[in-house]
């Protein structure tokens, strides 16, 4: 059996395995088999151990002070309000509280001060744009947990203005989903272009796409319970989906399994993949795998669907549909050519009528 530099991985007969240890295996970590590919198996054997090494270290970390931003954020995630959240919602909580907790961690939340926060913002807004918002409205829930706790009057992030971020509006073309799936499969990463056309057919998001298990698919359609927003769709899949999935070699009660690990992804293995094919696909990193998800809108619009039968797809209301399509459907030249060609076909039905007359 050879062994390598890289903590716990193996090779036994020509194949590569993730071997966790003892003490691991208490903590719920089984063996992983990687396949043949030594460079993919290194990948996902240093991510295996990056997981361990969080595990370990949430279960060793001190007890933090009381009234700190560390303890209060604990706390706030033993409360009712955090365990009423839905599953990625918590996931996307948790993000945010990490970063809430490197910034301010040992300070009390009367020490954040409007201005300091409002600074902070700023920062965050210079580096990471699209994510800003996002803290500091987990911060305001946080500041709000504080109140309820009586460590502080008011919440101080009320007072901070955040700067409207416009709405994403990439749309994947046909070639460059296209072009994706062939490289994909090339590549022997077959799970990454399953899961790019799932998204691209479906409308749905990554983490319902991940989540998706084969008593969902009856062969004719999926039937998806979304995780955001408790929705329950039913998405009739495409002749061409139906075909794929044929081909699909059930190794998991999930649809999308990692080659390298037999399992489902985990979101930071697939976001990692996903960017990788995407490099090599030479699609700018502009285009992201939840824009999928508005490309399957327009390419159903594109298509002559209504407003009505777009929404039963994605599982959005119709009260909400306004608002909603505003974002993920966005102007596009071909959408104006066909409502002109259809205002171009009444007017000439409508001639056609009174000259008959």
């Amino acid at each position: 059996m050879g062994q390598f530099n890289i903590r716990h991985l193996r090779e036994k007969g020509g194949r590569f395995y993730w071997e966790p240890s003892a003490s691991l295996k208490n903590l719920g970590y089984s063996s992983i088999s990687l396949g043949k590919n030594i460079s993919e198996s290194i990948k996902v054997a240093e991510y295996w151990n990056k997981e361990a090494d969080k595990t370990r270290g949430s279960l060793s970390e001190p007890d933090p002070h009381y009234g700190t931003i560390s303890w209060l954020i604990r706390q706030y995630k033993k409360s009712s309000r955090f365990k009423k959240l839905r599953g990625n919602t918590q996931k996307d909580y948790i993000q945010n509280l990490n970063v809430i907790e490197r910034f301010a961690g040992d300070k009390h939340p009367r020490k954040l001060k409007p201005r300091l926060i409002e600074r902070w913002y700023d920062k965050i807004r210079e580096i990471r744009p699209a994510s800003a918002n996002a803290v500091m409205r987990v911060l305001s829930v946080l500041m709000e947990y504080a109140v309820l706790e009586e460590l502080i009057g008011q919440n101080p992030v009320k007072k901070i203005r955040m700067v409207t971020v416009p709405p994403r509006q990439a749309v994947w073309s046909n070639d460059s989903i296209d072009n994706f799936l062939a490289i994909a499969n090339k590549g022997n990463h077959r799970s990454m272009a399953l899961a790019v056309r799932l998204a691209a057919d479906t409308g749905q998001r990554q983490g319902d796409i991940l989540s998706l298990t084969w008593t969902q698919y009856d062969g004719e359609a999926f039937h998806f319970k979304q995780s955001k927003t408790g929705e329950l769709v039913t998405v009739p899949a495409t002749p061409e989906l139906q075909r794929v999935l044929a081909k699909v070699k059930r190794v998991s009660t999930h649809i999308v399994v990692s080659e390298a690990t037999k399992q489902p992804y985990k979101g930071d293995h697939f976001r990692h993949l996903f960017a990788e094919v995407r490099s090599q696909a030479g699609i700018g990193k502009e285009y992201q795998y939840r824009d999928l998800r508005r490309t399957a809108v327009v390419r159903l619009a594109l298509s002559g669907a209504t407003v009505a039968e777009i929404v039963s797809v994605t599982g959005h209301t119709l009260k909400s549909a306004t608002n909603i399509l505003s974002v993920y459907l966005p102007k596009h030249t071909q959408m104006a050519e066909h409502g002109i060609a259809k205002l171009v076909s009444f007017e000439a039905a409508k001639n056609s009528k009174e000259l008959e007359k």
